[in-house]
């Protein structure tokens, strides 16, 4: 009787059942015939011309053909974390979001937790760029505390990382080194404005924090309400 040996999209099946020496080598075989499950039918098959390829409609649209990178794998964290929080970030529903296996996904990260932890490192990083480039930007001081408000609020990451916080203490203490730095920004541009009490700072960041909460959504009205404050601030230095 003969056997068969999986290979490819179908089987290969030796009429005498004999074996070459390279078992997994179809042209050691002889004489050969193969039989090829294509486009749901069985179909005699010559060995000597290439293996047909499935049909287009036999290819799930949503699986993806290109190799997903780990920025891709990102990408996708960040945008499924915005949309439905930390407990979005698992394996299998992103992987579905990306048309693809889990396996593309263990092949980048060890398990869950190191893309959570991808996911934080890249954040923070990203964030103390953001804070460098201010550092070192020029111009009034007034306009570059109304430049770092606008930059805040746009991130639209960092709220849903601050609930997460309340559990995880890796996510808190990343936010707490970039509000650190973000305090110290503060508190220097507005000593160059003559207000030296760091509680300012401190209204001001927290102001940054807690607009998004409570007006989640509207960025032009989260701005426009900073630049109230900010206004309200600098009357008092003059």
């Amino acid at each position: 009787m003969a056997k068969s040996r999986t290979f490819g999209i179908g089987k290969w099946v030796s009429d005498k059942g004999a074996r070459g020496a390279n078992m997994g080598t179809m042209h050691h075989v002889d004489p050969l015939r193969v039989l090829v499950l294509h486009d749901t039918k069985l179909v005699d098959y010559d060995p000597s011309t290439p293996l047909p390829h499935p049909s287009p409609e036999h290819i799930p649209l949503n699986m993806r053909t290109t190799r997903l990178t780990l920025d891709d794998w990102l990408v996708a964290g960040f945008d499924a974390l915005q949309r439905g929080g930390q407990n979005a970030l698992a394996a299998e529903p992103l992987a579905r979001q990306l048309g693809t296996t889990k396996g593309s996904f263990y092949w980048h990260f060890k398990d869950v937790p190191a893309f959570h932890a991808a996911l934080i490192a890249n954040w923070y990083d990203a964030a103390m760029a953001t804070m460098l480039a201010l550092v070192e930007r020029d111009g009034p001081a007034d306009q570059r505390l109304r430049s770092f408000g606008k930059q805040v609020l746009q991130d639209p990451i960092e709220t849903r990382l601050r609930f997460w916080a309340q559990t995880n203490a890796d996510v808190a203490g990343a936010l707490h080194k970039v509000d650190a730095e973000r305090l110290a920004y503060l508190v220097t541009l507005l000593r160059q404005l003559g207000l030296g009490n760091p509680d300012f700072a401190r209204a001001l960041l927290a102001t940054l924090v807690g607009l998004p909460l409570i007006s989640p959504d509207d960025l032009a009205l989260q701005s426009a309400t900073f630049d109230t404050l900010v206004d309200t601030v600098l009357a008092l230095s003059q």
